[in-house]
């Protein structure tokens, strides 16, 4: 009789740890540093500081480690990297060269989407500076926020 009264009461403490401990889900998306433009800027900066380092994380193919990244954007990149001649350019750069600055800039949030603007920025703070424009579709999924598509700028 002990023995059950134990595991009754084991199985209420987990039951109670697991109820309370877990978040809802519009809390977890809007959490502090769980918003869009968090990880946004989250996966630019290890981005950045990989590249800088030497590393070139589209033939190392480090980028399909990252949680900020859906699958079907992985794969889609997968794709564009083992089509016959690549795709020309770094698809979450949507460019061919590295810029020495980036923004993100504030999301625009619908429901569990969000679309977040980011400014690559080259030869900042000089007088060749120029700048493109890139956008980061995302979703809330499983409340937490992340990058589905990366929208590069008409030609």
């Amino acid at each position: 009789m002990r023995r059950a009264f134990q595991s009754a009461a084991l199985c209420l403490v987990f039951l109670l740890l697991t109820a309370c401990g877990g978040t809802d889900q519009a809390e977890s998306v809007t959490a502090p540093g769980n918003d869009p433009s968090g990880v946004a800027s989250q996966f630019y900066e290890w981005y950045l500081a990989t590249v800088g380092s030497g590393e070139n994380p589209l033939v190392s193919r480090a980028y399909r480690n990252r949680t900020e990244l859906h699958p079907s954007l992985i794969a889609h990149v997968d794709d564009m990297l083992s089509a016959s001649q690549g795709p020309g350019f770094d698809p979450f750069l949507c460019a061919q060269d590295i810029p020495g600055g980036l923004e993100v800039g504030q999301p625009e949030v619908t429901g569990e989407a969000a679309n977040v603007p980011v400014t690559m920025v080259w030869n900042p703070k000089t007088e060749y500076e120029s700048r493109s424009f890139v956008t980061l579709d995302m979703s809330a999924e499983a409340g937490v926020w992340i990058i589905t598509e990366i929208v590069c700028p008409k030609p």
